[in-house]
C-alpha cells in the first residue's frame, strides 16, 4: 500500500488515497496506518473507509498530542494549540463514527486503532436521522460507508 504519512509534504497522502480511489481499490485493503497533518485527519478517515475492507484496521498516530488533549487550553505552549484542537476535533468524530470501533492506546504519544465495521442500510438510516446535519454537509457520501 503507498504510504499515508510523509514528513516533506503533508499533501501527498492526501494526492496519494486520491490516487488510490482512481484505481478502484474499493474495499481492497487491510490496514492503513496515518502519520500526517492532524488537520486533514478527517479527510484521510473518510478516504480511507472506502478503502480499508471490512474487518481491517486504520491507525493514527499522534491521537493524544503530547497529552495536550486532556490539558485545560491554558496549560498548553501556544506552538501546540492548533494541532491540539485540531486532534481534539478529530477523537470526538471518530467516537462519533458508526462505520469504526475505536481503541485510543496512551502509548506514546497516543495510538488510535480503528476497527472498520459493516454498516447496515438500518444503522445509516438511524444515523443520519439522529445527525442530519453531519451527513447532509456534503463531507461523508452514503456509498462510502455500505
Amino acid at each position: 500500500m503507498a504510504s499515508l504519512s510523509d514528513s516533506n509534504s503533508n499533501s501527498k497522502g492526501l494526492l496519494q488515497t486520491q490516487e488510490l480511489h482512481e484505481h478502484d481499490n474499493r474495499g481492497s485493503f487491510d490496514f492503513a496506518f496515518v502519520d500526517a497533518d492532524k488537520v486533514n485527519y478527517q479527510k484521510y478517515h473518510e478516504r480511507l473507509l472506502q478503502l480499508v475492507k471490512v474487518g481491517g484496521i486504520i491507525v493514527y498516530d499522534n491521537t493524544l498530542w503530547f497529552g495536550t488533549v486532556a490539558m485545560p487550553e491554558e496549560s498548553v505552549r501556544e506552538s501546540m494549540k492548533p494541532s491540539r484542537v485540531h486532534t481534539i476535533e478529530f477523537n470526538r468524530f471518530l467516537a462519533a463514527d458508526i462505520c469504526v470501533q475505536i481503541s485510543q492506546v496512551p502509548l506514546g504519544d497516543g495510538i488510535t486503532i480503528c476497527s472498520r465495521l459493516k454498516i447496515s442500510h438500518v444503522n445509516l438510516l438511524c444515523a443520519i436521522e439522529s445527525k442530519p446535519t453531519e451527513y447532509s454537509s456534503g463531507e461523508m457520501d452514503k456509498q462510502h460507508i455500505l
